[in-house]
């Protein structure tokens, strides 16, 4: 059965749960940097399809998904990761 990842918002994808709920300077200080980055991002991807035209949609929910998938293939290892890796992770998608 295919499961279906229902995310609105990078604030509900699992990594970034990991990583807004550390209690580390680290954590506070990038938290807010990674937002930011990842609305810049959203806004650069709207134009995407205009310059690559034969790629499926990436946009926001593509974006979304696949930070929401990270999390899924991690699963309590994410636990694991310091919170530089968390942010790393959630920016590269």
């Amino acid at each position: 059965m295919t499961r279906t990842i229902c995310v609105a918002q990078v604030e509900d994808t699992s990594l970034w749960k990991e990583l807004s709920n550390r209690n580390t300077k680290t954590a506070k200080h990038l938290a807010p940097n990674v937002l930011a980055v990842c609305a810049e991002a959203i806004d650069r991807m709207k134009a995407m399809a205009g310059y690559a035209p034969q790629y499926t949609l990436h946009d926001e929910r593509h974006l979304l998904r696949t930070t929401e998938l990270m999390g899924l293939l991690l699963g309590d290892e994410a636990k694991r990761l310091n919170e530089i890796e968390l942010a790393l992770l959630i920016l590269s998608a």
